[in-house]
Formats: C-alpha cells, sequence, structure tokens
C-alpha cells in the first residue's frame, strides 16, 4: 500500500475543506497556486500532490451528481408509490455501498472496513421488513380488488363498477396482475 497523502496527514479537516472549496472554485485548475497558498500557510505539499487529491475529489463529486440523477430518475419513475421509493432507495443503497467497497482506499478516507460492512448488513436488515409490507400491502389490495369483482358480478350492491373498469385499475394504476 502506497504512503498516505499529505492532503491527509498534514492539513486539518476545515483546511481541507477550505482547499475543497477553492478546487471547485478554480475549476480543479491553478494547482501552482494552491501549491503557494498552502506553503503560505506553513504545508509543504506539492503540485502534484495535490493535483492527485483534486483528481480523485472531482470524481467523487461526478459520482456525487450520479446518484443524485439516478435518485431523480427513480422518485419519477415511481411518483407517489413510497414501497416501490422505498425499494429503489434500498437498491441505490447497496449499489453505492459495494462501490464505496470496491472503489476507495479505505485508509486514505478513514473508512474502517468493519463499519462500511456492518453497515452494508444494516442495509440488508432493513430489506426484510420493507419486502415483508411490499408482500402484505399486495396481498390485501389483491383481496379487497377480488372482493370487488365478486361484488361487481354478483351486483349485490348499488355502487358497483363493472369487471373490466376493475381490471384497468387494478393493472394499470395498481400495476397488480
Amino acid at each position: 500500500m502506497g504512503r498516505k497523502s499529505k492532503i491527509f496527514t498534514a492539513l486539518s479537516e476545515t483546511r481541507r475543506d477550505e482547499l475543497n472549496q477553492r478546487l471547485i472554485v478554480s475549476g480543479f485548475t491553478n494547482y501552482d497556486e494552491l501549491e503557494l497558498w498552502l506553503r503560505g500557510l506553513g504545508h509543504d505539499i506539492s503540485k502534484s500532490s495535490i493535483h492527485r487529491y483534486a483528481q480523485r475529489y472531482e470524481d467523487a463529486i461526478a459520482a456525487a451528481s450520479v446518484t443524485a440523477q439516478q435518485l431523480r430518475s427513480l422518485v419519477e419513475a415511481v411518483g407517489d408509490d413510497a414501497l416501490s421509493l422505498g425499494e429503489g432507495a434500498y437498491m441505490l443503497a447497496i449499489n453505492k455501498a459495494v462501490e464505496v467497497l470496491l472503489s476507495l482506499n479505505l485508509e486514505e478516507q478513514k473508512i474502517s472496513l468493519t463499519q462500511l460492512l456492518k453497515n452494508i448488513a444494516d442495509l440488508n436488515k432493513s430489506a426484510v421488513p420493507l419486502k415483508k409490507y411490499a408482500t402484505e400491502t399486495r396481498e390485501r389490495l389483491a383481496a379487497k380488488f377480488a372482493a370487488l369483482e365478486k361484488e361487481a358480478e354478483t351486483k349485490t350492491s348499488k355502487r358497483t363498477i363493472d369487471p373490466e373498469t376493475l381490471r384497468i385499475i387494478r393493472e394499470e394504476v395498481y400495476g397488480l396482475v
């Protein structure tokens, strides 16, 4: 494993945040100026080290942007269906956790492998009640539609809906087949 970047060893979190802001404002350029700024603060960090850090930081921002777009697309696709939104968000979270596990230098990012795996396990545990709720909800809807269809066929009530309308509602509105 390579040595740890001076960006992480020499700079405080506050100073790193300030460096991050300067990188964004400069459009991830002007590493000479950033090197001079850090030297003026008493930090001996090379332009190359800043550039390597900036590349990883810019990649992280791009990945976050992709995640945000995926979440927006997920919300647009499921609309007000909280159950589908929850399932989709769960799958996206698992996907992102695996990406983190595969792509990050855990030591450099100060991420504990044990903690990351525990978080993935916690996400996985949360899927069980979600799946149970989804199954129960679908079963309740199916039972309600079956009762409505039976009522529509027997026409025992004044408020009846014809079977074809019920089928359209069940399949196209609720997505139940």
